[in-house]
């Protein structure tokens, strides 16, 4: 028997569904959306005490492990993964051999009495590069992910559309293209990207969307091919001086909408947000920016859109898993220290603690199904809606994008979302011995139109470190609105309005001829920005010949969190070809490894804070 359910909450946390008529697995019957993954509803499994994280501070990672300690770690880790990945059955039918794996990490691990931890999280994590999932992780000295966002890559050049299906350039930043030329690449589809354009027009941005770091390709102007420079998008340097999670100001009469956050943390901002749908129902535009909304409990964006147009439709089919381990983590949540959160996270928990002593006394795997489908029910709501959407926008916040099409007038506006929603509601267990937190998944959704790693895609893409304001202008005067290329992207970064402090003596020494080339790319300026709040500035001012790093710190405003602009010295060390940072005394580590010859990623860890940042180097 199917359940039927009015919400879903989605989000790193949990899931909860409302109104179901029936909560027993083993009378259910498989979907048929699942009948390739799944071939059972519930059957025993062992079961075995785990050890929970909730995302405050973690546990110490070890320098060594032994033999003994790592294959207690694997045994735990092939336990979890078995059964409280609700991704397991679906990535061995994609062909993911997970028994060759363990084989292969067991054998790994036979060879030594000890092992260095990094060589262990290394082996440990080589499952994460079989897989695309946005939710599952393994952290020990780094954060190891599955997930490969499929970006668009752009180059400093515009396109018009004319009426004869030829494409003139309208505005380039590169010298060897100019104004009118013609783009003739035989397969220009996939280099098209439509943008905003004056009514009557069609404009498009010129990029390239690729899992893989894109810096040129060889495209055709004139009959010619030309090796262009193509960069990543600068949305990524997009910054929102947001006061609250959630916020509305208006502008030319038009409300906009500001929420970056669905988190159950947040229930009383939330209510609000909920409560606003009735409030904005008659605005003829309302503007919705959820750039950098990292997810939360899809309750809350699905009651907007109802509260907002009287209909909420969206397609979903979930498979729900339920086993020890998990039932386990929700039942010793801490309550006291969540005074905030959603009373249907709480009732979550609840309930998890009423199941703990059957899952014990009789451990099994569990599945429950539910879906939703659209009934082709008109809303209410008459207005447009535009909804502006970046990388960044997460679980809960894809949730926003796809309860939206219950409204008939519509927009996206950005570029596609993270595409983290097929695998959810991640819960965190320590391994054992060498602590470190492996991150499952517990639901498995199928999402028509949400492809992991993609996201939904844009009706209108945006190349612009100011997307409020390219729409705005887009709104207040779309007859005679054109979207141009005020710089290149080079001289973009240069004048980038970076307000991480500096001192005045932050001078960079070109690396010792001794040290490798690998390491001395590290030398020089890079910035990013952290959750479209924060800058993040690194300078590596020195590496010497004993690969001693000397290193500065900087970060910029961010007043929701209380955060002033300032800087830090460290003394910066090369481990596996990473650098890193680290404060004894403030419990902060930042770690920095290249993705390309011109970005890093950083991860920065104090107590309860992880947050992965992406920086380009500023003085190539």
């Amino acid at each position: 028997m199917r359940l039927q359910s009015k919400y879903f909450i989605l989000i790193g946390l949990t899931v909860i569904i409302f109104n179901s008529c029936n909560n027993n697995s083993q009378s259910q019957e498989i979907p048929e959306e699942f009948k390739n993954y799944i071939t059972e509803t519930s059957y025993p499994v062992e079961y075995k005490g785990i050890i929970p994280f909730y995302g405050r501070e973690k546990m110490e990672v070890p320098s060594f492990i032994t033999k003994q300690q790592a294959l207690e770690d694997i045994e735990m880790f092939e336990y979890l993964l078995s059964t409280s990945y609700s991704g397991f059955e679906y990535w061995k039918y994609k062909g993911v051999d997970f028994e060759s794996y363990f084989a292969g990490l067991r054998d790994f691990v036979n060879k030594n009495d000890t092992l260095l931890i990094e060589e262990f999280e290394e082996a440990l994590s080589k499952i994460l590069t079989q897989i695309y999932d946005g939710h599952i992780s393994i952290i020990g000295t780094n954060r190891n992910t599955a997930y490969r966002h499929k970006s668009v890559y752009y180059c400093d050049i515009l396109a018009d559309e004319t009426e004869h299906g030829i494409f003139k350039v309208l505005d380039s930043r590169f010298d060897m293209v100019k104004v009118g030329d013609l783009f003739t690449q035989n397969d220009r589809g996939k280099y098209l990207f439509k943008t905003l354009s004056p009514k009557g027009k069609n404009h498009y941005l010129i990029g390239r969307l690729s899992s893989d770091v894109v810096t040129s390709e060889k495209l055709s102007f004139n009959d010619k091919i030309i090796q262009v420079p193509f960069f990543r998008s600068r949305l990524t340097f997009a910054k929102f001086n947001d006061p609250e999670s959630f916020y509305i100001k208006r502008e030319n009469n038009i409300p906009i909408v500001r929420i970056n956050s669905f988190a159950n943390e947040l229930y009383p901002a939330m209510k609000k947000f909920m409560n606003s749908g009735k409030e904005l129902k008659e605005e003829r535009k309302i503007l919705i920016n959820i750039m950098f909304n990292g997810g939360g409990s899809s309750l809350f964006p699905q009651t907007f859109i109802q509260n907002l147009n009287g209909v909420m439709q969206w397609e979903t089919h979930w498979a729900i898993l339920k086993s020890p381990p998990i039932v386990e983590y929700f039942a010793k949540y801490d309550l006291s220290s969540m005074p905030d959160i959603s009373p249907d996270f709480k009732n979550l928990i609840l309930s998890n603690r009423e199941e703990l002593a059957d899952y014990r006394s009789s451990p099994s795997k569990k599945w429950e199904f539910t879906s939703t489908h659209n009934e082709n029910m008109s809303g209410s709501y008459t207005g447009t809606l535009i909804i502006l959407t970046n990388r960044s926008v997460h679980s809960a916040g894809e949730a926003f994008v796809g309860a939206s099409q219950s409204i008939k007038n519509r927009i996206v506006i950005g570029e596609n979302t993270g595409g983290v929603a097929q695998f959810s509601s991640a819960c965190g267990y320590y391994l054992p011995n060498s602590r470190f937190i492996a991150n499952l998944p517990r639901h498995f959704i199928l999402i028509p139109g949400l492809e992991e790693c993609i996201g939904y895609l844009p009706d209108y893409w945006l190349n612009t470190t100011e997307p409020v304001k390219e729409v705005m202008d887009w709104l207040n005067d779309p007859d005679n609105y054109r979207f141009s290329y005020s710089n290149s992207y080079h001289d973009m970064l240069k004048k980038l309005d970076i307000s991480a402090v500096l001192p005045k003596e932050a001078n960079v020494i070109p690396p010792d001829p001794e040290v490798p080339e690998t390491l001395a790319k590290f030398s020089g300026k890079w910035y990013g920005v952290s959750n479209g709040v924060l800058d993040h500035l690194l300078v590596v001012e020195k590496i010497n010949h004993s690969l001693e790093v000397d290193a500065i710190y900087a970060w910029g405003v961010a007043s929701q969190w209380g955060l002033r602009p300032g800087w830090q010295r460290f003394k910066g060390r090369f481990e596996n070809h990473k650098l890193i940072l680290t404060d004894e005394k403030s419990r902060v580590k930042i770690t920095y490894k290249f993705s390309s010859d011109d970005y890093i990623d950083a991860m920065y860890e104090r107590p309860g804070v992880y947050d992965r940042i992406e920086l380009t180097k500023l003085d190539k």
